[in-house]
């Protein structure tokens, strides 16, 4: 069973909400207008302050990659914070994310991204008073989902696109799936073309050629399936061929999640809307996926918003992952390199 999202909009709705979609247009080109002439100012922070953002309405993999560069700027010796508005919160205001805060709290997100690097989290729809909450004792800031928030300017601005959706249909909302017109890709400073299949795909090839009109570079990110884990025991990917799997998901795109599962005795795939709360009825769903599965498989993001009791209950684990990046020349390469040169031209 899948309840699977549309990444699409079919033709004869997008064609019916096109007048929508001009009103849309006009707006997202006045704000920009009122930005970049200085009718409207932007608040610039004394901290190195780094946006991973898309133009896309969800599903392009920006927790990993926030959280891929804040272990980068961490393991280099870079005290870090993380600034996000929290989507699908519960709590209203500033939370500063810890280990007894809850995703239902913090939204999903938030704390996945805290669980996996240990940096500062705040959780805050106003992004300037955070970062001025914050102060100047950090060597970083890095925003999530925040290339179209011009009220707070970035010194490094990464723009994601993930391999499958792309650009949809070129339009804007609610005709397509973007936020910003495919020329704002010029304003940003580096593109990342995520959930790639693998360097040297000919899809992969032709959208690096289609985004060379940008003028920016273009980094390449591909997710690799590393282990699973119920929170205490750690299982390799092969252990699953023995066994009889269920696996769900409340993401954007779970299809690249889903294919995953291909290759093993899946008995069934069933996945929610993006940043779902998984209640007690949600143990009815668990029932039916473990009458004939041994195991139920979900991602981490998903993980973090379950009971200890459900966890045990059915056999629940996550599929952990790690990004690796390639250059346009499909050689291997480390986010922070590019960072680390961006924060030495502003020193």
């Amino acid at each position: 069973m899948s309840r699977k999202n549309k990444n699409f909009v079919p033709l004869l709705p997008a064609i019916l909400l096109l007048p929508f979609t001009f009103l849309y247009y006009l707006t997202v080109k006045i704000r920009h207008f009122f930005y970049d002439t200085g009718i409207l100012s932007s608040f610039k922070s004394d901290v190195f302050t780094v946006s991973v953002g898309n133009i896309a309405a969800g599903g392009t993999g920006k927790t990993p990659v926030v959280t891929e560069i804040v272990s980068a700027l961490k393991d280099n010796g870079i005290k870090t914070a993380v600034i996000t508005r929290g989507y699908g919160r519960s709590s209203v205001g500033r939370v500063k994310v810890d280990k007894n805060t809850s995703a239902y709290i913090s939204g999903d997100e938030p704390l996945t991204i805290f669980n996996k690097t240990g940096a500062d989290v705040i959780c805050d729809a106003d992004r300037v008073s955070a970062a001025q909450y914050l102060g100047t004792s950090y060597g970083a800031f890095v925003l999530d989902d925040a290339f179209q928030h011009r009220k707070i300017r970035k010194h490094l601005d990464i723009v994601l696109l993930d391999h499958d959706r792309f650009l949809g249909n070129g339009l804007l909302l609610p005709s397509g799936i973007l936020r910003d017109p495919p020329s704002r890709l010029s304003k940003c400073d580096i593109i990342i073309l995520t959930k790639i299949p693998g360097p040297d795909a000919d899809s992969v090839q032709k959208k690096i050629r289609s985004l060379k009109k940008f003028k920016k570079p273009v980094l390449l990110s591909q997710i690799r399936y590393t282990h699973l884990s119920n929170g205490i025991s750690v299982m390799s990917p092969d252990e699953l061929r023995a066994k009889k799997i269920s696996a769900f998901c409340g993401i954007a795109d779970p299809e690249p999640f889903f294919r995953f599962f291909d290759k093993f005795d899946t008995v069934s795939k069933m996945s929610f809307k993006d940043h779902c709360s998984y209640g007690r009825e949600f143990d009815n769903d668990l029932t039916e996926m473990k009458k004939e599965s041994e195991v139920i498989v979900t991602t981490y993001k998903d993980f973090v918003k379950l009971s200890e009791e459900q966890i045990n209950r059915y056999n629940i684990w996550y599929l952990d992952i790690e990004l690796v990046f390639f250059d346009e020349y499909l050689k291997t390469t480390e986010i922070f390199d590019l960072i680390k040169g961006r924060m030495s031209a502003e020193k």
